[in-house]
């Protein structure tokens, strides 16, 4: 009975203000029931889960999807930061101590937990710039209450008061996590989907259409059982389809890449910071492990953060504080858009690697075929029991 009320994870629209206790909390228990362990954000964040889950992905979903990315952004670049602070000798880590209420004393700024590392006035400078600049831009998930006047070197009680590393963490807990993972479910492009559903739209009409041909005519009545098959189908391309499943794709196993995803480094150019500094890049370690995934097409991904990100272009490639997410400009944009309707429907697949996403498409397609199940029977017997109309 449980499968039958399954539901994947809800979507968590984005509040208008801040996010309260509250509504943090039911977000969380919210998405812990519908998300397994394995795919929690911490794993997700420090990349140990397998695409389409990884950290990778998840960039691109707040990049391409949301084009909220900022807040990830900032969170990969604070995480670098403290674990080259940590790394740094005992004695020049005493240089920067952290905030508590003796440095409040001593400098009569806001007072700002006790959290990690102290960071320096031309970091937190860059930092503030980094957000107002994207906040002009139309593309920053705010994560700082006000945008203060800047004309001078930045305050550094006032950044660490302005940025608000629990409301940023706990956004991309509760929003932007569990709407990346109930986007990640769908194993079908738009096109695929839409197509999926409108053929099994047809194939209900279809199976009402031969019903009432042979409801009306002198054949005998078992002969309406045919109709059957054709409800069932169109039912379960129907139901799972809302759920963002193609169940053809679901047989293989398999998914269709995305757009970013499909065109080799060769084909696209990666561009070059304007201000010529070299790129930070955020993910794995150095040395890289090779990945094949199967399909109709092959696709070797890395998992190395270099190699993989220069996939696309280079758009995961976060350049501390550096320009806009913005991605008109890129290649695969131009070519995609130019693809054909029957291209995209019957795009390229790679095999879906992570099993735990995998179990939860496998809850989804079996509840879409079980409800098919039951609806399917009763119009069946419905159909075969009504008496011959002799209509002609």
């Amino acid at each position: 009975m449980s499968i039958l009320l399954y539901r994947r994870p809800d979507y968590v629209a984005k509040l208008d203000g801040p996010m309260d206790a509250a509504d943090y909390q039911k977000n969380i228990e919210r998405s812990r029931k519908a998300i397994p362990i394995e795919l929690c954000f911490e794993n997700v964040v420090s990349n140990r889960a397998m695409p389409p889950c990884s950290l990778h992905d998840f960039m691109g979903y707040l990049l391409y999807v949301c084009r909220d990315a900022e807040n990830l952004q900032f969170y990969l670049w604070f995480q670098d930061y403290q674990r080259r602070f940590y790394a740094l000798p005992q004695t020049q880590q005493n240089l920067s101590p952290p905030w508590n209420e003796e440095t409040l004393l001593q400098t009569g700024g806001p007072l700002v937990a006790d959290t990690g590392p102290r960071l320096s006035d031309k970091t937190l400078d860059q930092a503030v710039k980094y957000k107002i600049s994207f906040e002009e831009n139309d593309l920053a998930n705010s994560f700082i209450d006000e945008r203060p006047a800047v004309s001078g070197p930045v305050d550094q009680a006032y950044a660490q008061s302005g940025l608000k590393w629990k409301s940023l963490t706990e956004t991309l807990r509760s929003h932007s996590h569990p709407n990346f993972i109930r986007w990640s479910m769908a194993n079908g492009n738009t096109p695929r989907i839409i197509f999926g559903r409108v053929l099994g739209t047809l194939n209900i009409i279809f199976g009402f259409l031969i019903s009432f041909l042979l409801l009306f005519s002198p054949k005998p009545r078992w002969w309406r059982i045919f109709a059957a098959l054709t409800w069932f189908l169109g039912f379960a391309f129907l139901l799972a389809g809302s759920n963002g499943i193609c169940l053809v794709l679901y047989v293989t196993k398999d998914r269709h890449l995305r757009p970013w995803e499909q065109f080799s480094s060769s084909e696209l150019s990666i561009p070059s910071s304007k201000s010529g500094k070299s790129k930070k890049y955020y993910g794995s370690d150095e040395e890289s492990d090779q990945y094949t995934l199967g399909g109709s097409d092959t696709y070797s991904m890395s998992l190395d953060s270099k190699s993989s990100l220069r996939k696309t272009g280079g758009r995961f490639a976060v350049e501390a504080f550096g320009t806009a997410n913005s991605y008109g400009h890129e290649v695969w944009v131009e070519k995609y858009r130019a693809k054909m309707m029957i291209r995209k429907i019957f795009d390229t697949r790679v095999w879906v690697q992570n099993e735990h996403l995998r179990i939860m498409q496998d809850k989804v397609s079996l509840q879409s075929v079980l409800w098919s199940l039951i609806v399917t029977i009763p119009l069946t017997v419905l159909f075969t029991a009504l008496p011959r109309g002799h209509g002609y």
